[in-house]
């Protein structure tokens, strides 16, 4: 039996079918400062073992609800333009959130919804991280300014 495939007719060539589900998830970050946060992804059979995440990009938009059109914060490991707000750490299982104060000092306080999709690198091939629910942002008013 084959297994997963893209669009493309390629099959992945990276773990990206082994990463799991992120919805329900919850950050909460103030307005003042940088957002810097790690996910550590694991091995299905192992939790003490990193799951090597080389060969996938991420990609997550925060917004004020799923149906909204306004993205407020585009974050990506292979941005289109300018500096990686999410930086993999390959076969470390680590992925990092380096997201600038001059970009989270633009949200206003509440809650956002963000999503997050794991692209394989060579075949294409998109997975949701979030099929069942979004993560949820909470943006706080910094006191120190």
């Amino acid at each position: 039996m084959a297994g997963p495939i893209s669009i493309q007719g390629k099959p992945p060539s990276s773990y990206i079918m082994l990463l799991p589900q992120l919805g329900g998830m919850s950050f909460s970050i103030a307005n003042n400062a940088g957002w810097y946060d790690v996910l550590f992804f694991t091995s299905p059979t192992d939790s003490e073992k990193p799951l090597d995440i080389s060969g996938i990009n991420f990609h997550a938009e925060l917004r004020l609800s799923v149906m909204d059109a306004q993205v407020f914060l585009d974050m990506s490991t292979a941005p289109a333009s300018g500096q990686s707000q999410l930086v993999s750490g390959g076969y470390t299982g680590q992925l990092f959130f380096s997201v600038d104060v001059s970009f989270i000092s633009k949200l206003s306080p509440q809650v956002y919804v963000m999503d997050m999709v794991a692209i394989d690198i060579s075949s294409g091939m998109v997975k949701s991280l979030c099929e069942i629910e979004p993560i949820q942002v909470m943006v706080i008013e910094g006191v120190t300014r």
